[in-house]
């Protein structure tokens, strides 16, 4: 009869609540998921908000002296001394 007396103590009438806490953090943080997701897709496909997250946001500049060309660009054969890390 252990099933009978679990039935009887499982039935209470107390509504059940929701923990407010966790709601709000789990809000947050899909709102957050949701807003870089956005940020990203505009990135991608827009070339003036590319530009100006460049620019004012991620604070990229590029210099002629920056830029890397085909001399510059050359790998260097290693030595069988040297070793590899």
């Amino acid at each position: 009869m252990k099933l009978l007396e679990f039935k009887q103590f499982n039935n209470s009438e107390e509504p059940k609540t929701l923990n407010k806490k966790k709601v709000v953090i789990s809000g947050i943080v899909v709102l957050i998921i949701v807003i870089f997701t956005v940020i990203g897709m505009v990135y991608v496909s827009n070339q003036n908000f590319r530009n100006f997250m460049d620019t004012y946001v991620l604070f990229k500049t590029y210099k002629e002296n920056d830029l890397a060309s085909p001399k510059n660009f050359r790998l260097k054969p290693c030595k069988k001394s040297e070793k590899l890390v």
